[in-house]
């Protein structure tokens, strides 16, 4: 990686070089690192990326020599600000996003800076690209809003929590004037009950989450855990409930939201 770093950049002024999982570098690695630091090539823009190094003598070595570079820039997940992101953004597009819409977008989005900025630029386009953006705004044109909501839902499935179910099922159904497939609806439920049955046998036998987890930030990943220890999902039983929900939906005359919400309603009895 380092070699690629002192090569000459081809189509653009400078060459990006991405090194990851610094916390597993080897010694002779870390020496390579400071010895580059010491002497960076003009040309390229080398970020480095990873957990705490450890107090080893190389690791020493490294922070010393960055810290002796004074060139260096460094930055830490604690340092992000993607809501002050995305309102600079929708600003400089001549809107002006507020303080709670900024923080909704971001929970729905992720820190992912790339999606932010498409989702603001969607925002922008929404509102005819003046005036203010709040909470619905961001509710109603997040392309993300819907799997968000289905997490609320499922969320409250587990939890045993109807209120708190029946108010997402609302919103699916009908929130923000968007109507959806109460089919689309069951299928999207069902993928998540499916992602929280594997997570649950991971918990079980002791071994590290499915890789779907792996994206889900992690004070999310802790609760459903948490929950999960607390109220174990039965298996056969969801397989059962959303089955005959497949079935009902399948035959229904009259509304389906009817079948969908007794569907809630059922899995959420303790």
């Amino acid at each position: 990686a380092l070699s690629m770093a002192r090569t000459q950049p081809m189509m653009s002024r400078y060459r990006f070089v991405d090194l990851r999982e610094l916390e597993n570098a080897t010694a002779e690695s870390m020496a390579a690192l400071a010895e580059y630091i010491t002497r960076p090539c003009p040309s390229a823009v080398v970020v480095m990326r990873g957990r705490k190094l450890g107090n080893t003598k190389a690791a020493r070595a490294l922070r010393k020599a960055a810290k002796d570079a004074g060139a260096l820039r460094s930055f830490q997940a604690r340092d992000q600000r993607p809501e002050q992101l995305a309102i600079e953004r929708a600003s400089a597009a001549g809107c002006k996003l507020e303080a709670s819409a900024a923080r909704r977008l971001v929970e729905l989005t992720g820190k992912n800076t790339a999606r932010l900025r498409m989702e603001v630029d969607k925002l922008v386009c929404a509102v005819g690209g003046q005036g203010a953006i709040g909470v619905q705004a961001v509710e109603e044109a997040c392309s993300l809003v819907a799997e968000a909501i289905v997490w609320e839902l499922t969320d409250a499935i587990v939890a045993r929590d109807p209120k708190r179910a029946m108010a997402a099922c609302e919103r699916l159904l009908g929130g923000g004037n968007t109507s959806r497939s109460t089919h689309q609806l069951l299928s999207m439920v069902a993928w998540q009950m499916r992602d929280l049955l594997a997570l649950q046998e991971a918990v079980r036998a002791g071994t590290k989450p499915p890789g779907r987890w792996s994206r889900v930030p992690r004070g999310k990943l802790r609760a459903a855990t948490d929950t999960l220890r607390r109220r174990p999902i039965d298996p056969a039983r969801v397989t059962r409930q959303l089955a005959y929900a497949n079935r009902a939906l399948n035959r229904a005359r009259a509304s389906d939201q009817f079948v969908f919400e007794g569907l809630i309603l059922e899995m959420t009895r303790s």
